[in-house]
Formats: structure tokens, sequence, C-alpha cells
């Protein structure tokens, strides 16, 4: 009996510890499961992380936000995450780069060129204290970055061009770095290049003696040639000083040299040199350059009307490698009217951003007269590809120069309804409609009710909402805004345009939209403080912008100055509630 007993103790103590065992094995394959699942979500957050950073280099922006978005639905908190996040995000000229780059911070190893980096996007979208805690960290980590010139980058993105100006004449005067000089010189060119030919204006012939002063003052230092280029570019110093410029400019005979070019062409222009003879001098000197070069001779010859000479320079293969080739040997082409070869210059894969390849088939195609068949397509290829490439302004601008404004203005409203560049899209596209007036309502509603579905948070769409409802109300209606357009009616008008200002300080229609909250609310006397802390360019504004500040200068007791500018006002572009604002103005 006792041996049984035995055996059936060691029978199910054997079971025991198979089940145990089991069970340890379970719990171990399920530890090393999830462990391993863990590692695989860790290692593939970061690898979509590095991509969509690689990708937004490289002009990808659209696969670059899914991936970085992939990303943080992945592992939100990890520090290449963020990162990249912080990265795309500024590049994408979202705010919240700013938080990724803080949250980054918060979790420790920030290298110095995050730092830096931090500091820009703090420079851009923070607070004042964002912006001040940014630079501190900065200069204790030892940059060598000048705190300086972060401040006047600030004031550059927040509109304020004129105080930018100041602290970078401020800089200038306590230092002999030349780069900042000729940044100080390109600055005052950006400000005053309107007015800059204008000798009756006292300010402009200043602004013109001090520039002409910068070009020579450089001349004994390292960036000489470079100051020179600016000048004989941009720069009109009467015709001794553009001869004196021009010859100090040759005296460096070096596809290196940035002068050298714009030196022959003034020369050419003051009839000290002709073309051909021009030519003769630089070709030797070009022949062997390295390919940029060689394509920045090609445009000089094309603008010179030597243009086989020009195509002589850039083959059709090296068109393909450089986006500066491909622009010498396009010219080159257009300039013989040579279309049909611009087209399949154009359709070569190469290293020129896709937005430039199609918008420079479609010029192809418009001059072939084959606009409403392949060209209008090309153009909205274009666009799209610009939306990702970061040059939507300027494939805009040539579209409309070779006549295809309906198809831009049709892309336009479809893109924007992507979400990934609804916001950018929509700002550019409110711009455009709204200098169009009344005759352009149906597309202006119809881009923003697509930028409303696309992305309704988005500071432009937002403002433009909050904008529209303002307008319709009355004196002293502000206090409750209206859902029509989708403003939240629990928020105080007068507050969320000021949160709107702070957020997007350098846009003007943003700053004309609070100022139109507190007119609205009876707070007139504040109206017109909206617009400080920004360069004013009057003429530059769109028509409601334009009103909205008139009737904040009258509010502020500028009647006289109100009059006049509102006198400027082209009221047909005006609708009636912008009407309203100015109606005892003119």
């Amino acid at each position: 009996m006792q041996k049984k007993t035995s055996s059936f103790s060691s029978a199910r103590g054997k079971r025991l510890r198979r089940i145990l065992l089991t069970g340890l094995g379970l719990i171990l394959g399920l530890a090393v499961a999830v462990a391993g699942f863990q590692f695989y979500k860790t290692w593939r957050a970061r690898d979509l992380a590095v991509k969509a950073k690689d990708n937004f280099d490289h002009g990808s922006y659209r696969l670059a936000w899914l991936q970085i978005n992939s990303a943080r639905d992945l592992l939100p908190d990890d520090a290449e995450v963020l990162r990249s996040s912080a990265i795309i995000d500024g590049g994408f000229g979202a705010r919240t780069a700013l938080d990724y780059w803080d949250r980054l911070a918060a979790n420790g190893g920030m290298t110095p060129d995050d730092l830096e980096q931090r500091a820009r996007a703090a420079a851009r979208f923070g607070t004042d204290e964002q912006f001040e805690i940014a630079l501190a960290e900065l200069q204790n980590s030892g940059a060598g970055i000048s705190v300086g010139e972060l401040r006047a980058g600030r004031l550059l993105v927040r509109g304020d061009v004129d105080r930018a100006i100041e602290e970078m004449r401020r800089l200038s005067s306590m230092s002999d770095d030349a780069a900042m000089r000729l940044d100080l010189a390109r600055m005052l060119l950006r400000r005053h290049a309107e007015t800059l030919a204008d000798s009756r204006k006292e300010q402009a012939v200043a602004v013109a003696r001090e520039l002409f002063a910068t070009v020579d003052a450089l001349q004994t230092t390292p960036l000489a040639d470079e100051a020179l280029a600016f000048g004989l570019t941009y720069l009109l110093p009467g015709r001794e000083g553009q001869e004196r410029w021009a010859n100090l400019g040759m005296r460096n005979m070096s596809p290196d040299n940035p002068a050298l070019l714009p030196a022959a062409t003034v020369l050419i222009d003051i009839g000290k040199a002709k073309p051909d003879e021009m030519n003769k001098r630089l070709r030797p000197i070009f022949d062997a350059a390295p390919l940029t070069r060689r394509a920045a001779y090609a445009s000089w010859l094309t603008r010179h009307g030597m243009n086989r000479e020009a195509l002589a320079l850039i083959t059709e293969q090296e068109a393909a490698e450089s986006g500066d080739a491909f622009a010498a040997r396009v010219d080159a082409l257009a300039a013989l009217e040579n279309w049909a070869a611009v087209v399949r210059t154009a359709e070569v894969n190469g290293n020129t951003p896709e937005s430039v390849r199609f918008v420079t088939k479609a010029r192809a195609e418009y001059a072939m007269g084959r606009g409403a068949q392949s060209g209008s397509k090309s153009v909205a290829d274009a666009l799209k590809a610009a939306t990702r490439q970061a040059n939507l302004p300027l494939v805009i601008a040539l579209s409309d120069e070779m006549g295809a404004s309906d198809t831009v203005d049709a892309s336009l409203v479809e893109l924007c309804g992507d979400p990934a560049v609804a916001a950018q899209v929509f700002r550019l596209t409110r711009d455009r409609f709204s200098r169009r007036g009344p005759a352009a309502a149906v597309l202006m509603s119809a881009a923003f009710e697509r930028a409303r579905a696309a992305a309704p948070n988005a500071p432009p769409v937002q403002d433009f909402a909050r904008y529209t409802d303002l307008l319709s109300m009355g004196k002293g209606d502000a206090s409750v805004a209206k859902e029509e357009n989708g403003a939240n009616p629990a928020v105080d008008p007068v507050a969320a345009t000021a949160d709107a200002v702070a957020s997007e300080p350098a846009d003007l229609a943003i700053r004309a939209t609070h100022a139109l909250a507190l007119l609205r609310a009876g707070r007139e006397a504040e109206a017109l403080d909206c617009f400080e802390g920004v360069t004013i360019d009057f003429d530059h504004m769109s028509p409601g912008t334009q009103a909205v500040y008139c009737a904040a200068l009258a509010a502020a007791g500028k009647r006289d100055q109100a009059v006049v500018s509102a006198g400027k006002i082209d009221a047909s572009l005006l609708s009636p509630g912008e009407l309203e604002l100015v109606e005892d103005l003119r």
C-alpha cells in the first residue's frame, strides 16, 4: 500500500512540474513576444522617423508627412521621432515644431545642433519667454552662432523688417564681421528696393549711399567679390561708379568669382565692350569649369543673344544632372523657339525638381498652342508637385505669366482639400482671390470649404472663418461669435484673434482680423495697436486688409492719414462689409 501511495505522489509531482514548466514556458514566451514586439515597434518608429526626415530633405514632402505621422502613432515620445517631428513640422511652417523641440529638451540629450534648431524655431514660433529660454540654453552650450543674429531673424519672421534692420545695424557697429555687414546691405535692399531709384526721396538717397559705401568698404575683406556681385547686380551707383566696380570685378578672371559675369554685363551695358568680344575673353575660362559655373555662363550667353553658344556648353545629359544646367539649356532652347526640344528636356527625370520640369513643359506646350490640351495638365501637375517642394509661389507666378490663370485657380481650390498642404495652400489662395474682390467669391468659398474639411484647425482657415463672421457683425456684436463658418460661439473673438496674432505675427491678414474684432467689440482705440511690431507696406496689402487698416487709423484719431490711404483702395474689390469700414473716409 505504501508503494502505491509513493507511486501516486511521484506521478502527481511529475504532472505538477509539467504544468509549472508549461506555464513558465508560456510566461517566458509571452515575455519574449512582448519584448520582441516592443523592439520591432521601436525600430520601426525610428526607421520611419529617419526616412521621413530624409524624404523631407529631398523634397518628398507628402511621403515625409505620412511617415512622420506613422512614427508618432507608434512611439510618440522617442527622441528620434521627436527630433524628426520638430525638423519636419518646422519645415512645414507649423508652430508644433517648437513643442517637439521642448519635449525633446525635457527628455534630455539635446545636441548642439538641436539647441540651435530649437532656438531658430523659438525665434519663429515662440513667445518671448520661450525664445529667451532657448537662447539662454544655446549660449550655455558654447555655440558660436550670434544671439544678436537670432534676435534680428526673429524680428524678420515676425514681419518687423525695420526693427530687424536696426538690430543688424547695431550688431554691425560692434563687429568687423564682413558677412554681417553684407547681410545688413541685403536687408536694406529688401526693405527699400522699390524706392531706391527715386532720387527725389531723401530716404532713398540716404539708403543708396549707405549701400554704395558698404560695397566699397568690403573691398578689403575676403567678401570683396561677393560684395561686388551684389552691387553690380542690384545697385546703380552711376556710370562712373558702375565702371569702377566692373573693372574691380574683372580683376579675378576665375569662374568661381561671383562678380565676373555681372561685371561683364555692366561693361557691355555702358558700351565699354561688345558681347562677342566679351565672350572671347570669358569662354576659355568657363569651358573647363564645373557644371554649375558653366551653367551660369550659358545663361549669361543666352541673355546676350548667343543662344547656340550657350547650348554648346550644356549637353542634354548634363541638363538632367543639375537644376542650374537644366534652366540654362531650356532658356537657350526657348530663345531659339525650339519648343519640342524643351518638352523632351523637361520629360527627362533628373535632379531638377518635378515642379520645375512640369511648369517648363507647360510653358512649351502653351507656346505651341497646346495649352487647352496637355498644357493645362502640366500646370496642374506642377502646382501639385510644388506643394511638396516648397516653391508654390514661384510656380504660380510662372503659370500666370503663360496665361494659365484659370488652371491655377482650379488647381489651388483642389489642393486646399489635401490635409498635408491645406494650410499653406489656403493662405496663398485666400490672398490671391481676395485681391479680385467679389468676382472671385465663388472660388474663395470653394477653397475655404475644402480647406475647412481638410484642416479645420489650421490658423489661416480659422482666421478666414472669424474674419467672415466679424464682417457680418455690427459694432458691439463681437462679444459672441457666430457659428456659420465654424467659429466656437463660446470663445470671445477678441481673445481668439489675439491668440492667432501671437501664433502667426507676420501674417497681416490675421492682424487685420484681430483689429476688426476690436472694432466690432467697441474697442476702437486699441485696433491700430494690432499693426504694431510689423513693417507696414500699404500698397502691398490685400484690399480688405487695407480697409481694416484705414478704419483702425481713423479710430486712433489719424483721420487725415486714413482718408489719404482709403483713397488708394479700389472699392470694387471690397466686400460689402469691408466697404462699410471705409465709406465715410472716401
